[in-house]
């Protein structure tokens, strides 16, 4: 599967690299999904061991004009509940639509914007 990359995925990678700079940070990352075991590309995997539990965050990115709709979030849980991430994070240039927030909120997935990002200090 060749990688396949954005300039705002490389921004998202790029920030979570400064983030986490012990942790490994890939882009276009294959993960294997556990019911056909066929490699699924992830945007962003941060990869860090936590005692002795290894953890894999996983980030999808969207860069659309529009804010990120339930869709979206349905389509990421899903491909998600079968890979072996242990935390989804939604990244959309554009926001999210309230739905969208709502049902990320409940199934416990985080979001996040640049914006939001440049402002954590």
């Amino acid at each position: 599967m060749p990688a396949r990359s954005t300039p705002f995925q490389k921004l998202v990678l790029h920030l979570q690299e400064q983030l986490v700079p012990t942790a490994s940070v890939i882009e276009s990352a294959p993960l294997v999904h556990r019911l056909t075991g066929e490699k699924r590309e992830v945007d962003v995997v941060v990869r860090a061991t936590v005692g002795e539990h290894p953890l894999v965050i996983s980030l999808e990115c969207i860069d659309h004009s529009r804010a990120a709709d339930v869709t979206w979030v349905e389509q990421m849980k899903s491909m998600h509940d079968h890979l072996e991430t242990n935390r989804l994070v939604l990244v959309s240039r554009s926001g999210f639509s309230e739905q969208a927030l709502t049902l990320a909120r409940s199934l416990g997935i985080s979001t996040y914007t640049p914006d939001e990002a440049c402002a954590v200090t």
